[in-house]
């Protein structure tokens, strides 16, 4: 594929989620060229880890073994901090980042931090009103007033990223036929349910 031509990544991600295609969701994840290979068991993920090598050199792809990163139990991807046996949570450089932003002086200060805690929204329980005040900055006419409301939100954001919290993996078994919910109150042991 040919340097710098624009499509290149979607066409890059197309061909990749070809080739992995029966393994994604249920063994690993890809992004562009980082794949993430998980498994319950040491002797599954080198079952796992075998059949996407396989699958990759059946298809001419080749790895570099120096950027490689085997049984780890702890890794960052794509900005978050997968765990094994616990979730995955926020990227510790992204919430030190967060912690030493200080309040916005300017309307583009709140785009930008509302982008940066927008990627972690699902963390905090409550985002959507907590925002509420930094959202009301960045409408279309709305003055740059950083009121003590305005305040109260970012700090509370900042809290709020401070938390070690982590999302539970859930693991498709199956062919997805349709989509269901459950409706759940938070259980006694602080996990979401």
């Amino acid at each position: 594929m040919p340097m710098g031509l624009a499509t290149a990544p979607a066409i890059f991600q197309r061909f990749i989620n070809s080739v992995l295609l029966p393994f994604l969701g249920k063994t690993c994840f890809v992004y562009l060229d980082d794949i993430i290979i998980f498994s319950t068991t040491f002797e599954e993920h080198e079952r796992h880890v075998t059949e996407i090598l396989e699958a990759l050199e059946k298809n001419d792809l080749h790895l570099k073994p120096k950027k490689y990163a085997w049984e780890q139990k702890e890794i960052d991807f794509l900005s978050y901090t997968a765990m094994a046996g616990k979730g995955v949570r926020m990227s510790e450089d992204k919430m030190e980042a967060i912690q030493n932003m200080k309040p916005p002086r300017s309307k583009a200060d709140v785009y930008s931090f509302n982008g940066l805690v927008n990627f972690y929204a699902k963390f905090i329980p409550h985002f959507s009103d907590i925002m509420q005040p930094l959202y009301a900055l960045t409408k279309k006419n709305a003055n740059f007033d950083w009121t003590p409301t305005c305040e109260k939100a970012f700090q509370r954001l900042k809290e709020a990223m401070r938390a070690d919290v982590f999302l539970l993996f859930r693991l498709e078994q199956g062919r997805c036929a349709g989509n269901g919910c459950i409706r759940s109150s938070i259980r006694g042991d602080h996990l979401p349910a």
